[in-house]
């Protein structure tokens, strides 16, 4: 769970929010959710799949951005790809497009919340996929 600073949707008064990520039934699941303690407005907001790129954000600021790399790309690349549709429901072309860029080995070929690549590392490896899971190196800052 991730607690982030928000605001109330009713009395517009600062407070927290909690994000949480789960599995059920082998599918990535999200929430967010509060209770304001001024106004007693209680709000949740769930979804299925990855979270919305700005929550995905403000979690990387917190716990930092990880992703999933995969060793022996060329040799895993045709069970990634059929791995990869299944899991993410991506088409085919759009992993083609996705993954073309790669030539050598290890390739990152996701990023996201570490829950979100852990996930991702447990579905890779019931295909059979090797791959491992780091946090992404920021980039210095000016």
């Amino acid at each position: 769970m991730t607690i982030i600073d928000g605001q109330c949707c009713s009395c517009y008064k600062s407070l927290k929010f909690e994000i949480q990520q789960t599995v059920i039934q082998e599918r990535l699941r999200w929430y967010i959710s509060y209770t304001c303690p001024f106004c007693a407005s209680s709000v949740e907001v769930d979804g299925i799949g990855l979270l919305p790129e700005d929550i995905q954000k403000i979690i990387f600021k917190e716990e930092g951005e990880w992703e999933i790399l995969i060793e022996n790309f060329e040799q895993q690349k045709q069970r990634l790809i059929k791995s990869l549709r299944q899991t993410l429901g991506l088409s085919t072309m759009e992993l083609y497009k996705r993954l073309k860029e790669f030539k050598s080995s290890p390739v990152a070929i996701d990023s996201g919340t570490k829950f979100e690549m852990n996930w991702l590392y447990s579905r890779l490896q019931l295909d059979g996929i090797e791959s491992i899971v780091l946090q992404r190196k920021q980039a210095p800052e000016d």
